[in-house]
């Protein structure tokens, strides 16, 4: 008998902490299930990158967290202009990326906007206070008239810059300019060796040129005269992409509006953002003018139609029209969820 007892009696405790265990393992399996952290879907975007200031919003989602927030995960290609983003996106080797308005019209007439690559956000936004981009020149220049039938340098003749700068000339009267392509962070070089007299420059290469003696600012062309106000650039996504796979769109759109509503109460932090991926000296961080974009990201067709309408005049082909090269349907999907 007592034998019999002492066993039933560690029995007994047994099952009392059999039932213990079960407790404890319950009650951590309801308190993760009701953490209010969740793990987004990991999704893995090809992206072409610029490096200028356009990308800031891009530059923050990443460091501060809104782009692995959403799951994202980027694999980056730098290219020297949104034209060869567009080619890209038009033969699959990339995603997404932003880019200027010219190209994205260039691609209407051909059919690559937007059967291949479509605007799904706005970009960058500029106005005389937050202008984009300059006319750097040699000390030999002094007025626009001095640029006549001179070499000038812009990153690609398909580009803000490339359109700006002939249209400025047309309302200077002064006869054309011979344009040249050179990646922007070149530009600075030449200018200062007396290989050409002026380069159209964005942010931040324009104020670092400055900065260093490259030569002096002889006016805005973006920001000014002939494009004062407009929505100069727009992110674009493979067209495929927002059918087969609209989540990581959807996920990149909100990673995005989190970055741009951050940057609007954290400048500073901001510009230290951009410092560190384009390696930038505190006294550039400072003094570089840093464009707009909107709290929603959608696209302004009548700003978006300044860049429009001027690239209609100096490219052939069929007119195209902004409402063209945009589908917002993701991102209003995107701003109702919010």
């Amino acid at each position: 008998m007592p034998v019999r007892g002492r066993n039933a009696g560690d029995r007994r405790g047994r099952s009392r902490l059999g039932v213990m265990a079960a407790l404890v393992l319950a009650l951590t399996i309801s308190g993760c299930s009701s953490s209010p952290e969740k793990t987004a879907p990991s999704e893995t975007l090809r992206i072409g990158v610029l490096q200028a200031v356009d990308y800031l919003p891009y530059f923050v989602m990443v460091d501060k967290g809104f782009a692995a927030q959403e799951g994202l995960r980027f694999e980056e290609t730098v290219f020297p202009g949104g034209a060869a983003i567009l080619a890209a996106l038009n033969d699959g080797t990339v995603d997404l990326g932003e880019i200027g308005i010219p190209p994205l019209v260039s691609g209407a007439r051909k059919g690559v906007v937007p059967a291949k690559a479509v605007v799904v956000a706005s970009g960058v936004f500029v106005t005389p206070a937050a202008p984009q981009f300059g006319v750097v020149v040699s000390s030999e220049v002094r007025g626009w008239g001095d640029l006549s039938g001179r070499r000038v340098l812009v990153n690609a003749r398909d580009s803000i810059g490339g359109a700006s700068l002939p249209a400025r000339l047309v309302h200077e009267r002064v006869a054309a300019a011979e344009l040249v392509e050179v990646p922007f962070p070149n530009m600075g070089l030449a200018l200062r060796s007396g290989d050409v007299v002026a380069a159209v420059m964005i942010e931040p290469y324009l104020t670092q040129s400055l900065l260093r003696g490259d030569g002096h600012l002889l006016g805005w062309v973006v920001g000014g005269v002939p494009v004062e106000r407009a929505q100069t650039a727009a992110w674009t996504i493979r067209t495929e992409l927002t059918k087969i796979r609209p989540g990581a769109v959807k996920a990149f759109l909100r990673a995005y509006l989190d970055a741009v509503a951050w940057m609007k109460t954290n400048e500073s932090e901001a510009r230290e953002v951009l410092a560190r991926h384009l390696s930038l000296s505190p006294e550039v961080t400072r003094k570089l003018r840093l464009p707009l974009w909107n709290a929603d990201g959608r696209n302004d067709p009548a700003q978006m139609g300044v860049i429009v309408d001027l690239n209609n005049k100096v490219q052939a082909g069929r007119p195209v029209a902004p409402r063209d090269l945009y589908d917002e349907d993701l991102l209003g999907a995107v701003l109702k969820e919010r």
